[in-house]
């Protein structure tokens, strides 16, 4: 495997998928919100908590993964209240809910893919959510409300097939031509480093569910990737996979990625393509989850309303680069690009990633560093 890799990490020190776009955020590489900090209310957002929105609360985040002025906006229309970020996130789902089991203390909320907030609800640290204290929920559809019940939903992304189509010519339809011409780009493929995700894909390669519990078919999906991993050029944090096939001389020309971080560079790269595998794509969902020790519960969800407001969402979105949850965010934003374009029968037919169990997301994990260390 090369050294030189687009967001390749060192072993132990991965770059978190969040990190990548946090960086490019304050490089000033994507679009900023046209000015407006000095009046919120112009804005259209709501100050429906009033002045009793004290306090300073603490929000564990990924570096970045939030909007350029979401936190001035909301401190300035709730001046005695304060937003404070802190890293409680990794490539790993179990990690993000382990920090938080081990500090239950340190945050107020936390961004949380469902199986992480899973594991923190059977761990008894989830906190409280009343869907009539965030009323800007309308503005969500109501199936991604359903999909996320922990808190405040606010991204989703999709994981499948990106290829250089002016150099890979073979027809890419499916996962198994992906692993079927893998070997004729030996050194060229750029692998998502997830392991729900990635081992999730692998599963539907195989046929099977990708929240299974069954070990066995775990042990499938391990081996196939080990198999795989010898043509591989790198495994890649999940934003800055689709950097490695962009350019004249790419280093990679074939991968497995989520579609945001595709969308991202499609911008950059016209001939970088985002295929749904007809096997079926898996995904996430994830949002903001508060922790039953806040202390600042009203302000928890005061922020979650705030962000839910149709200019705050934009606001994020044009950092994330995330498919919009909310119809009238997503009329704020540019043409979404065709990684964000999907049919919706793709969708229809994504698996996303549940909460398992502890010992069959042990497993998962288990076996997905071993395909690591092969």
């Amino acid at each position: 495997m090369a050294d030189e890799v687009e967001g390749s990490a060192p072993t132990g020190g991965a770059l978190s998928r969040r990190g990548f776009l946090g960086q490019t955020a304050r490089l000033g590489l994507l679009a900023a919100m046209p000015a407006g900090l000095s009046n919120v209310r112009g804005l259209g957002f709501d100050q429906l908590f009033g002045s009793g929105i004290t306090g300073t609360i603490v929000l564990g985040n990924y570096p970045g993964w939030i909007g350029k002025h979401e936190i001035a906006w909301f401190e300035q229309a709730y001046p005695g209240a304060k937003v404070r970020q802190a890293p409680a996130q990794s490539n790993s789902s179990s990690g993000t809910a382990g920090v938080v089991i081990q500090n239950p203390h340190e945050f107020d909320l936390v961004l949380t893919d469902a199986t992480a907030a899973g594991q923190i609800a059977a761990g008894h640290l989830a906190g409280p959510f009343d869907h009539t204290k965030v009323p800007n929920l309308r503005f969500i559809k109501p199936q991604y409300v359903k999909m996320y019940p922990w808190g405040l939903p606010t991204d989703f992304g999709v994981t499948g097939i990106i290829y250089r189509k002016d150099i890979v010519k073979e027809p890419i339809k499916s996962l198994a031509d992906f692993w079927k011409i893998a070997p004729k780009y030996s050194g060229r493929i750029a692998l998502l480093d997830w392991d729900r995700q990635t081992m999730g894909i692998t599963l539907r390669y195989l046929g099977y569910n990708s929240n299974t519990t069954d070990a066995a078919q775990m042990q499938k999906a391990r081996d196939a990737l080990i198999q795989l991993k010898k043509y591989i050029l790198a495994f890649t944090p999940a934003t800055a996979t689709a950097k490695n096939l962009v350019g004249a001389n790419p280093k990679a020309v074939l991968g497995i990625s989520f579609d945001f971080d595709a969308g991202l560079f499609q911008g950059k790269e016209k001939n970088l393509v985002f295929v749904p595998p007809k096997e079926g794509m898996v995904g996430y969902i994830e949002g903001w989850q508060a922790i039953s020790t806040t202390k600042h519960l009203d302000e928890v969800y005061a922020l979650m309303n705030f962000h839910a407001r149709p200019k705050a969402t934009a606001d994020f979105l044009r950092v994330s680069g995330t498919a919009a949850l909310e119809p009238a965010a997503s009329k704020l934003l540019p043409p979404a690009p065709q990684a964000l374009r999907l049919p919706a029968s793709a969708y229809a037919s994504t698996q996303f990633a549940k909460f398992i169990g502890a010992k069959p997301l042990a497993s998962i994990t288990q076996y997905y560093e071993q395909v690591k260390s092969a």
